[in-house]
């Protein structure tokens, strides 16, 4: 009786060791394909959470909002960031405000600049979006950033 009787070799599995590791580097690769998609979401995870309720802004926030505003220091096409108050201040024309939430809706990154064109940009993904609609321009993300116009009456800020 042979010793070896009990070890599959490739003989007796029709499998060759070169087929094997061909298979196993496949199931890996396929492994951490799945791993990266699911770690940039999509689907029931494009919305995240810690947005500003642009509804129900605090005092401080709208106070915020309103100095700003009459500072003139914004551009129009430009951009100021509150990160105190998970926001970002846009002018897309002369006599026009909007206030939009600082949180990307794909992963929850906090929006901290405004590139060349005016896109408002995630960090973490790279995600862009139009600072007077808020409607994303580049993805990963696929949702709008909630935006809200701003109303100054007598150096007071108000959300509609």
């Amino acid at each position: 009786m042979d010793p070896t009787d009990h070890l599959d070799t490739p003989a007796r599995t029709g499998l060759g060791r070169r087929a094997f590791l061909r298979g196993a580097g496949a199931a890996l690769t396929a492994g951490v394909s799945i791993t990266v998609i699911t770690a940039c979401g999509g689907g029931k995870n494009d919305e995240a959470t810690g947005a500003a309720d642009l509804d129900a802004l605090p005092e401080q926030a709208q106070a915020t909002i309103g100095q700003t505003v009459q500072s003139g220091k914004i551009p129009v096409g430009g951009a100021t960031f509150l990160p105190e108050s998970g926001l970002i201040l846009t002018r897309p024309a002369q006599q026009e405000y909007r206030v939009l939430s600082n949180v990307c809706p794909h992963a929850g990154g906090k929006i901290d600049r405004q590139d060349e064109r005016g896109r408002l940009v995630c960090p973490l993904h790279g995600s862009q979006f139009d600072p007077a609609t808020g409607k994303a321009l580049v993805g990963p993300a696929s949702q709008p950033l909630p935006v809200r116009p701003v109303a100054i009456h007598h150096g007071t800020a108000s959300i509609g």
